[in-house]
């Protein structure tokens, strides 16, 4: 899946995205599936887990890997 604009246009369109496929994820799979990103993806994993609470029913993991919790200084 790709996000749009590469993931430097609207954080929550992307999020949209990103909820959509780890449900898509789910439903091929027929399994629990682990959601897992890495930097911005990690907070994004998180926010999905949290306002989709579907995508949280059916994860068994939400990882952020060196995800910026605490924001950054390079944003303008």
């Amino acid at each position: 899946m790709a996000l749009p604009d590469r993931a430097l246009g609207s954080f929550a369109t992307s999020a949209e995205y990103a909820a959509y496929a780890a449900l898509y994820a789910h439903r091929v799979s027929g399994r629990p599936i682990a959601v897992l990103g890495h930097s911005q993806g990690g907070v994004m994993a998180f926010r999905i887990a949290k306002f989709w609470p579907q995508v949280a029913d059916v994860a068994s993991d939400v990882i952020g890997l060196a995800a910026p919790l605490g924001g950054t200084a390079l944003a303008g």
